[in-house]
C-alpha cells in the first residue's frame, strides 16, 4: 500500500510543484558541500532526492555516472537522460553494495522520520566504496523542544508535532551523529551552520564514511 507521504511527493513531481521540489543549482551544491576537490570524471554518484533534477544534470555534465534514490518513480521522469539507474526508498534493499564514490542528500532528511532514516542510511552507507563518502544535510531548530522528534503523523498537525512534509523534522548535530552511528556509519566532518532566523532554523551537513 502506498503511504500518504509517497502519494504527496508523486503529486508534486507530476505537477512540477516548484516550491516543494528542490531547485538548488548544481553550482551552489558544489560550493556548499565542498565538492570541487573530490569530483572526477567517471566517478559514481548516488543522488538522494532529485527534486527538479538540476544537480542530477550537473553531475552528468561533469562526466559522473549518476544513480538516483527517491521516494517515487515520478521523480525519475525528468532525469532519465542523466542517470544510469534509479532506486526507490521502499525497495532500498535493491541498492547494491560498494558501488558509489559519493552519496549526497540535500534537503531530504528534514522530510524523513527517524524510522525512514534508520531504514535508508544503512543501505546508503553500504553502497559506498571503501574510499567513498556520504555528504548529508540536516536541519535543526532554534526552538529546543522541536528538535529530535522521532516520528510524526504525515500531513496533519498531529497535536502540534512538527510536520514531515513541511520540512520540520529537525535534529541537533549530536542527535544526527548518533543516528549515523546506529546506521553503521562514522561522521568524520561536520560543517558550520547556515542560519535562517526568520524560520528559527539552521542547516548543517555531515561527511560520513563506513
Amino acid at each position: 500500500m502506498t503511504d500518504f507521504n509517497t502519494v504527496t511527493w508523486q503529486g508534486h513531481h507530476e505537477s512540477g510543484h516548484v516550491p516543494a521540489l528542490t531547485g538548488t543549482s548544481f553550482e551552489h551544491v558544489v560550493r556548499y558541500y565542498d565538492l570541487d576537490g573530490i569530483l572526477f570524471k567517471g566517478m559514481s554518484v548516488l543522488e538522494i532526492g532529485v527534486g527538479l533534477g538540476l544537480c542530477t544534470k550537473g553531475f552528468y555534465e561533469r562526466g559522473c555516472k549518476v544513480f538516483a534514490l527517491d521516494i517515487c518513480e515520478e521523480a525519475f521522469h525528468r532525469i532519465g537522460d542523466y542517470i544510469v539507474g534509479g532506486y526507490l526508498h521502499a525497495s532500498i534493499e535493491q541498492l547494491p553494495e560498494a558501488f558509489v564514490d559519493l552519496a549526497i542528500s540535500h534537503l531530504v532528511t528534514q522530510h524523513m522520520s527517524e524510522s525512514d532514516i534508520l531504514r535508508q542510511f544503512p543501505a546508503v552507507i553500504k553502497s559506498l566504496k571503501p574510499s567513498g563518502v556520504f555528504r548529508v544535510q540536516f536541519a535543526g531548530s532554534d526552538i529546543a523542544e522541536e528538535n529530535n522528534v522521532k516520528e510524526t503523523i504525515v500531513g496533519k498537525p498531529a497535536d502540534n508535532k512538527v510536520s514531515m512534509l513541511g520540512g520540520r523534522m529537525v535534529r541537533t548535530p549530536e542527535y544526527a551523529e548518533a543516528l549515523v552511528n546506529r546506521c553503521g556509519g562514522k561522521v568524520i566532518r561536520t560543517s558550520g551552520t547556515r542560519c535562517f532566523p526568520k524560520y528559527k532554523s539552521y542547516w548543517y551537513w555531515m561527511e560520513v564514511i563506513k
